[in-house]
């Protein structure tokens, strides 16, 4: 996983079209604020995807990371 510094996480979350090759195919992106709505969606695949490491997910429900969660739409 890559660290990431607050230049590198203005840069993603500003709108704007990149480019994520997944699978060897090449997608044009958007990333977007997720919805606070969708995210009781998300800490539930948190929860089910990652209980066996409970502590950790405990922290990924708390303000600071679920407000980073971002949504990923086709440009």
């Amino acid at each position: 996983m890559t660290t990431w510094d607050p230049t590198d996480a203005a840069r993603v979350t500003a709108p704007q079209e990149v480019q994520v090759v997944a699978g060897g195919t090449a997608y044009d992106v958007t990333f977007t604020e997720a919805a606070a709505a969708d995210l009781p969606t998300v800490d539930a695949a948190y929860r089910s995807k990652y209980a066996h490491y409970a502590s950790i997910v405990d922290h990924l429900l708390e303000d600071g990371p679920r407000s980073a969660t971002l949504q990923v739409l086709p440009a």
